[in-house]
């Protein structure tokens, strides 16, 4: 029965997990896909596969915040260019790629970590592990996130091919991981000191070919003129929040859905992340030499995550992608060395494993579906607000302003959701909610920014509140959605400053301007319509 299991358990369940990711592969964009695949204009416009070596990651983009440009992934728009002319906007079969390089991931996992593992049963709860955890569905099915599926497969072929000292090719793959990537640059590294405590001396050829791969990722880079990502600017609570969110991620997982936030971490993930961190502490105490460079396989590749945590405060399951190498090994070696009955144990942990995954992937259907359930399940300003979001990308606008109202509650508002708070009662044409909301939001912590006070400054004119108004238009300094123009000449009306008539939008708006007055001072509005030259 055990020969039965160690030889067939891992070709038949590696059939079942390609079949699993291809039934519930998402028809429909989710998250950063919207932006990164379906509003890309590098796509849309069919640029040459060679021009993505000389721009960044958003570059196509407008819309996102990046004018530094410093993500340099050239493979990865390369990979979904690639996707668009082959298959067009049918972006279900975008996915066959992302699945196609997380098979390559476990078949050059297979191979090179065959010397770590000491045992065959070792080895199948390793890759069973790597290949269906369900922290890794984030990696395998966002379309955004290939790029760490193909910095790991270029990982895995640089150790692989030093392995049987094949310099040259080591030193290209490590190129198209760190292409794909940055967060490839800490692997070679954990190469070198595996290298180094097997054989007691640096392995020359080998740290040769892997410079010679950063110099040129440099070299590119430096052609391109991307700069180096900006230093994290994390707290160390928020960054000991990752660290706790990952352990739990890692060793309990449940229904894991896109991106928990460090500000809002839930109880299980703090008690069951606490609890991770101890067994860790545990294994590397009583490691034996495969398990220490296990863990520290898991480190060097979970480090550059907390770099976007700092930036961001995402706790994205994604980055576990690479440290999977070094957690799945550490599993592997750990239970089949303690666990008695290691063959039946494992086949539970595997199946365990799929039951969570199958659970988890029919809610990445779409974006709605999928915050949908990121907000019951988490209940985080955060998600309420993602969630929000894509009910108004919807038009789904009286569920969009619920959702709202929930992410900028106190005591921690989401200052994303802040700035649309009073947006999407203005959609409604609901000004005394705008009013409330609007001041609520500013009470529970929200900046004062444009997009939250220009709807709440032309909520303020249809109610009379002029001083208020005026005050808000006063301190604004932005005008993103061009409404504190709108509120300016309304409050010129109220004043009857004929200095009206000179201003360039004043006739387009008229009509505008007079709906709006017709609320709270209808003689400024028969003031506006009697003035000589108002009409030309």
């Amino acid at each position: 029965m055990h020969n039965i299991i160690e030889k067939y358990a891992l070709p038949c369940f590696m059939v079942f997990f390609a079949l699993l990711f291809c039934a519930y592969f998402s028809h429909d964009l989710v998250y950063d896909d919207i932006l990164l695949v379906g509003n890309n204009t590098t796509l849309s416009t069919n640029s040459s596969y060679l021009d993505v070596f000389s721009q960044h990651l958003w570059e196509g983009t407008p819309q996102v915040d990046d004018s530094q440009g410093s993500y340099y992934r050239p493979l990865m728009i390369f990979s979904l260019l690639w996707d668009v002319q082959l298959w067009g906007t049918s972006y279900q079969l975008h996915h066959i790629q992302s699945l196609l390089w997380h098979l390559l991931c476990c078949a050059l996992f297979y191979f090179w970590s065959k010397p770590y593992l000491h045992t065959r049963m070792a080895q199948v709860i390793a890759i069973c592990c790597f290949a269906i955890h369900p922290a890794q569905i984030e990696g395998v099915t966002f379309l955004s996130a290939r790029n760490d599926t193909m910095a790991c497969a270029g990982l895995l072929g640089m150790m692989l091919a030093l392995h049987y000292q094949k310099y040259a090719v080591a030193s290209i793959a490590l190129l198209c991981a760190l292409l794909s990537k940055e967060s490839a640059l800490l692997i070679p590294f954990v190469w070198i000191g595996m290298s180094y405590w097997e054989k007691r001396s640096i392995p020359r050829w080998g740290v040769l070919s892997i410079f010679s791969g950063f110099a040129a990722y440099g070299i590119l880079r430096f052609g391109a003129g991307i700069p180096w990502p900006s230093s994290s600017q994390g707290s160390f609570l928020q960054l000991s929040t990752g660290i706790l969110i990952y352990c739990d991620h890692l060793v309990f997982p449940d229904m894991l859905l896109p991106a928990t936030h460090v500000l809002w971490p839930s109880n299980k993930e703090l008690v069951g992340g606490s609890i991770g961190l101890l067994c860790m502490i545990g294994m590397i105490l009583f490691a034996r030499k495969e398990r220490l460079w296990s863990m520290v396989l898991l480190i060097a590749g979970i480090l550059p995550a907390f770099a976007a945590i700092g930036q961001t405060g995402l706790a994205a399951d994604r980055y576990l992608y690479i440290p999977m190498l070094g957690f799945s090994m550490l599993l592997g070696n750990t239970l089949s060395r303690h666990i008695k009955n290691i063959h039946i144990f494992g086949i539970i942990l595997i199946i365990l494993y799929t039951v969570q995954s199958a659970r988890i992937l029919p809610h990445w259907k779409s974006n709605v579906s999928l915050f949908s359930k990121a907000a019951q399940v988490h209940n985080s300003p955060y998600q309420s607000g993602a969630l929000a979001k894509a009910l108004e990308e919807e038009g789904r606008i009286d569920e969009a302003a619920f959702w709202y109202e929930k992410a900028v509650s106190p005591p921690l508002p989401y200052q994303h959701s802040c700035y649309n708070i009073t947006w999407i009662h203005l959609l409604r044409g609901d000004m005394d909610q705008i009013i409330k909301s609007g001041e609520s939001a500013l009470l529970a912590g929200c900046e004062p920014s444009a997009e939250l006070n220009a709807p709440l400054a032309l909520a303020y004119v249809t109610q009379g509140q002029w001083k208020k108004a005026q005050t808000i238009l006063n301190q604004s300094t932005r005008d993103p959605r061009n409404i504190f123009r709108l509120v300016r000449l309304c409050l010129m009306v109220h004043q009857r400053d004929v200095a009206v008539l000179s201003m360039p939008n004043f006739q387009p708006a008229k009509e505008d301007i007079g709906k709006l007055l017709e609320q709270s001072d209808t003689q400024a509005v028969a003031w506006m319509n009697s003035i000589p030259n108002s009409d030309h």
